[in-house]
């Protein structure tokens, strides 16, 4: 127990630290860029840059906040009134047509698999919104990461008395070793962290299957990484 409540505090710390690096710095830009404007020399096109840049910044900041909202309200469980039975099939359809414009434009495959028997029943008691933004985020994620000439693929079959969504790409994977740590709210891999995006898309992910009584999990592509979100066939968290 005493090793645990270490663990919680470590983790604690370190969400702390990825929050204070995650929003000084752009504050810290937005801050510097509004003295630019402000302190000119009259030059109203820069103004108007450093004033759209700080708004991009702005925007992102938003995001973060929105992102933290999302899950904590998704773990307090009050999204669970809007549940309704759905078909899987769709949802997933619209987020590969979605996101098959960005895959092209870098030079990746972005190809969906159902099988059509599973198609036809694949259904979930959920909230609809919450599983597209899931799969969304893994399919964004996929993309990002996987240098051009890629593949990304987004599947849908039986799996333990449920349904396995699973979006798999050619990057460079997650090493086993943090493969548990990569649901964590802020953390990346890369310790520089000058990669866009705030670090809370698999925990968003994480949160919305345990939602629905499932659970995400991370295994090896050979190369890259698989995303498999698993729901239950009934839906909705067991009890």
């Amino acid at each position: 127990m005493l090793a645990r409540i270490e663990q919680l505090l470590n983790s604690l710390k370190q969400v702390g630290d990825n929050i204070a690096h995650d929003l000084r710095s752009p504050l810290t830009r937005m801050r510097g860029r509004l003295e630019i404007a402000l302190m000119g020399s009259g030059d109203l096109e820069a103004s108007r840059v450093a004033i759209r840049e700080t708004i991009t910044e702005a925007d992102r900041l938003l995001q973060i906040f929105n992102a933290l909202l999302g899950i904590a309200r998704i773990e307090a469980g009050a999204a669970r009134r809007d549940f309704a039975r759905f078909r899987l099939a769709p949802l997933l359809t619209d987020v590969a047509e979605l996101y098959e414009p960005l895959a092209e434009a870098r030079g990746q495959s972005l190809t969906l698999t159902i099988d059509p028997e599973v198609a036809a029943d694949a259904a979930v008691l959920g909230g609809r919104d919450l599983l597209s933004q899931a799969v969304a985020n893994l399919v964004d994620n996929a993309i990002k990461f996987t240098p051009g000439g890629g593949a990304v693929t987004v599947s849908l079959a039986r799996e333990d008395g449920g349904y396995g969504l699973a979006v798999a790409d050619s990057g460079p994977g997650i090493p086993a070793a943090l493969r548990a740590r990569a649901v964590e709210r802020f953390y990346r891999l890369e310790s520089s962290r000058s990669t866009a995006g705030s670090g809370l898309g698999l925990s968003l992910v994480a949160a919305v299957a345990q939602l629905h009584g499932g659970r995400l999990v991370l295994e090896d592509n050979r190369p890259g990484l698989v995303a498999r979100l698993t729901l239950p066939a009934n839906g909705g968290p067991p009890g």
